[in-house]
C-alpha cells in the first residue's frame, strides 16, 4: 500500500509541473499584448476619424445649399483603455483502471474601453476666422506646395483686378446668374502657363541697402523668359489690364487703382465664402426643388442656370434615395443620400484642398465651449 501511495505522489509532481509550465507560458505571452494592441487598433481609429471628418465637411456643404446652419465638431482626443483578465482552464477525467488525465489550457478575457472627446468649433475667435478673408500668404503657400493655380484661385479669389469670380456665389445661392466666364478664362490661362513653367508667383524680399520697399516683402508675379513669348502670357496681361513687357507685377490684397497697370489686386474670399461657393455644386433632389426648399438660379432670359458651368470642374455632389455603393464620401440628410463619386478624381482633389484650407484657417482655434466626452465601451 505504501508503494502505491508513493506511486500516486510521483504522478502528481509531473501534473503540477505541467500546471506551472502552462501558467508561465500564458503570462509570459502577455508581454507582447501592448505592441500587438497598438498594431491592431491604431489604423482603425485613424480611418474612422478621417472618414467622419469628411462626412462632416460634406454635411455642412449640403446644409449651406439648403440655407441651414453649419456646425463643426472637432475630435479633441481619443483615449482607450485595454484590459486583459488572464486565467487557466482545466478539466479532469477519471478513466477507472486508466491513469487519470488532466487537461490544462490558457483562458482569458480581452476588453477595450475607448473614450472620444469632441469640441464644438464656435465662439468669437472661430467665427472671425471663418468670416475673415483668406490671406495672400495662404494662397502663395498652396500654390508653392504644388496645387493647381486654377483650383486655388477659383476657390479663394473673389476678384482679380476688374475680373469677378461669381462674387454672389460666396453666400446663399443667388436668384440670378453670376459673372464667371472671363474669370474662368483667366484661370485657364494661368494654369496653362503654370504647366509650361511660364508663370511664377513668389514672395520677394527687398534687396539689401535698397531704398524701395525697405523693410518689407512683397508678392510678385513673374512671367518666366520662356513664358513671355507664349500666347497665353500676352492674353493674360491683356485681360488683367497690365502693361506688357514688364519684368514682374506686384500683387496686392486689395483693389488696385485704374492707373496702376503694373500691379495686380486680388480680393480673396473667406472660408465661409469658399464653403458657400462649393455648396453651389450640390445636386438637390427634384422634389426639394419643387417644394421650394432651395433657391433656383435663373438666367437673364428666365431659364434655369446650370451651376456646373461655374463649379462643375471643381466639385460635384450627387444625391439619391438609396445609400450609394461606390462613393468616396457620403452622408444622409433630409431623407436623401448626398455623395461624391469615388471615380470623380477632380471632386476628390478639390475636397482635399478644402480640408487644407479649413485646417489653415481654423487649426489653432482653441474652443472655450463645453466638450462632449463619449465613453464607447461597455
Amino acid at each position: 500500500m505504501q508503494r502505491g501511495g508513493e506511486k500516486n505522489s510521483t504522478q502528481r509532481w509531473p501534473r503540477a509541473g505541467l500546471l506551472l509550465g502552462a501558467a508561465v507560458f500564458l503570462f509570459s505571452g502577455c508581454a507582447y499584448f501592448g505592441p500587438d494592441t497598438v498594431h491592431g487598433n491604431r489604423n482603425p481609429y485613424n480611418i474612422a476619424i478621417q472618414k467622419t471628418s469628411e462626412e462632416q465637411m460634406l454635411l455642412n456643404l449640403v446644409r449651406l445649399k439648403y440655407r441651414d446652419t453649419p456646425f463643426f465638431l472637432e475630435v479633441s482626443s481619443v483615449a482607450t483603455q485595454f484590459t486583459y483578465n488572464a486565467g487557466l482552464a482545466g478539466a479532469f477525467t477519471h478513466g477507472g483502471d486508466i491513469s487519470n488525465i488532466f487537461e490544462i489550457g490558457p483562458g482569458g478575457e480581452y476588453e477595450e474601453n475607448p473614450t472620444v472627446t469632441y469640441s464644438p468649433l464656435q465662439g468669437e475667435q472661430f467665427v472671425k476666422r471663418l468670416l475673415s478673408p483668406i490671406s495672400l500668404e495662404t494662397l502663395l503657400l498652396l500654390y508653392n506646395s504644388g496645387w493647381s493655380v486654377e483650383r486655388v484661385f477659383k476657390l479663394c479669389a473673389q476678384r482679380i483686378n476688374n475680373i469677378r469670380n461669381a462674387p454672389r456665389a460666396a453666400g446663399p445661392t443667388p436668384a440670378t446668374a453670376p459673372q464667371y466666364k472671363t474669370f474662368k478664362r483667366l484661370t485657364d490661362l494661368m494654369r496653362n502657363l503654370q504647366i509650361k513653367d511660364g508663370l511664377n508667383i513668389r514672395l520677394e524680399h527687398p534687396a539689401p541697402g535698397g531704398m524701395e520697399n525697405r523693410g518689407s516683402s512683397r508678392i510678385v508675379m513673374r512671367l518666366a523668359e520662356q513664358g513671355e513669348a507664349l500666347p497665353e502670357s500676352r492674353e493674360l496681361v491683356k485681360l488683367l489690364g497690365l502693361l506688357p513687357d514688364k519684368p514682374f507685377y506686384v500683387v496686392h490684397g486689395h483693389t488696385i487703382r485704374p492707373d496702376r497697370h503694373d500691379h495686380i489686386g486680388i480680393q480673396t474670399r473667406s472660408l465661409m465664402g469658399v464653403l458657400y461657393y462649393l455648396s453651389q455644386g450640390v445636386k438637390v433632389p427634384p422634389a426639394d426643388i419643387e417644394a421650394g426648399k432651395v433657391t433656383v438660379t435663373h438666367t437673364a432670359d428666365g431659364g434655369v442656370f446650370d451651376w456646373d458651368l461655374v463649379t462643375g470642374d471643381l466639385l460635384r455632389v450627387h444625391s439619391q434615395t438609396a445609400k450609394p455603393d461606390k462613393a468616396a464620401v457620403s452622408v444622409e440628410y433630409r431623407g436623401h443620400w448626398f455623395y461624391i463619386a469615388d471615380s470623380d478624381l477632380t471632386s476628390k482633389t478639390t475636397f482635399s484642398l478644402l480640408h487644407h484650407l479649413f485646417a489653415l484657417q481654423s487649426g489653432d482655434v482653441q474652443s472655450t465651449q463645453p466638450i462632449y466626452t463619449l465613453p464607447l465601451g461597455g
